[in-house]
């Protein structure tokens, strides 16, 4: 339990350096993510790796009724995640400007420090946007959401642009206790002429994809379709996703439809309830100070085959048990029987996935 102290110190020493004077708030926030996975390969190699998932920094506050937050991810060359500035001064609704998630999707919407398992499935890997630079509106209050976006690409980068809505509404919410909730969200990004979709299979290390449709010319446009929903009863829940991404060709080739679904379980053993807020779940605060401990399984599926394209299918089974050793520290640990194939032949490999993570 040294190195829990020691972190817990640790966050609590650099939210001293929180700013209030006058109104105006700013704060320090960050993540690090530390994986190791183990694989028992089969046709591909894939080779036990350790990799720094997530090293991520920035700053949020606000004055009156303004908000911004500034973050900066450091694995890999290094992007700008969320960088935008908001205002909730409108009584219809939010207004954001900047690089921000784009509305779509309930398990992409999640945050990846609150998420029950390591990855998130095939289906909103390979098919649902993450963040672009845009303008967006929203309304939520306790049993319903909605979000708008226009947007464009990335900071840094040549995406294309678009626009996306998501609406949610909870018909059943009993104080976190027991809840029903649904939702629908569509999506038009208009492309820069070809495209790919692919998926790692759920474990990055090493960040082989068993599945992708390498480069399609003549994309003119996709479109998005997507159906959510959960159930939740105390310490129990299931959400489900089913996501439609159909790309749309110019000079008379072909239309392309693919797709992917899951369905995921989680069992808090030691009686803990996942927060729901503005249509999505939240962060688990433990009860004990032994922490909580959370039971979860998984079944995603993803086809990216579609006339002349030859992508791949692939569906997993993920069985795993999370420790929230407190809000911000976390362990997990997520094993996956993986059943692909592509072009003709199989790869079935199995991966142990490990996970260390800090967030404040």
């Amino acid at each position: 339990m040294l190195l829990k102290r020691w972190l817990l110190s640790a966050s609590s020493a650099l939210l001293l350096f929180s700013v209030h004077t006058q109104g105006f708030e700013i704060s320090p926030q960050g993540k690090l993510h530390l994986d190791y996975a183990t694989q028992r390969e089969d046709r591909t190699n894939l080779d036990d790796d350790f990799q720094i998932r997530r090293a991520r920094v920035g700053v949020k506050g606000g004055h009156g009724d303004w908000r911004f937050k500034l973050d900066y991810e450091f694995t890999d060359d290094g992007d700008f995640k969320d960088a935008y500035l908001g205002y909730e001064g409108f009584q219809a609704g939010n207004v954001t400007v900047g690089q921000f998630k784009v509305p779509f999707g309930l398990e992409q919407q999640i945050s990846s420090d609150d998420i029950s398992f390591i990855e998130r499935s095939l289906a909103t890997e390979a098919l649902v946007l993450s963040r672009r630079t845009g303008i967006g509106f929203s309304r939520a209050d306790k049993r319903y959401s909605a979000s708008v976006m226009a947007f464009g690409p990335e900071i840094d980068k040549n995406n294309g642009y678009g626009a996306a809505v998501r609406a949610t509404f909870a018909p059943l919410l009993e104080k976190n206790q027991r809840l029903l909730h649904i939702g629908v969200a569509a999506a038009t990004e208009y492309t820069k002429g070809s495209t790919s979709l692919g998926t790692p299979p759920e474990s990055r290390p090493g960040s082989t994809q068993l599945v992708d449709t390498d480069s399609i010319d003549g994309v003119d446009r996709i479109d998005r379709l997507g159906l959510e929903a959960a159930w939740q009863r105390g310490p129990v829940s299931a959400q489900a996703e089913w996501i439609h991404a159909g790309l749309r060709r110019d000079s008379g080739q072909p239309d392309v439809d693919v797709d992917g679904w899951y369905l995921s379980g989680s069992w808090f053993i030691t009686g803990e309830t996942r927060p729901y807020e503005k249509g999505m779940f939240k962060s688990v605060e433990p009860k004990r100070d032994s922490g909580a401990w959370e039971l979860v399984t998984r079944y995603s599926d993803v086809d990216l085959n579609d006339r002349n394209i030859e992508g791949g299918s692939e569906h997993n089974l993920t069985l795993g048990v999370n420790w929230y050793i407190s809000s911000d520290l976390r362990l997990m640990l997520d094993y996956t029987d993986v059943h692909s194939r592509r072009q003709g032949e199989s790869d079935d490999p199995e991966i142990l996935t490990m996970r260390a993570q800090i967030s404040f």
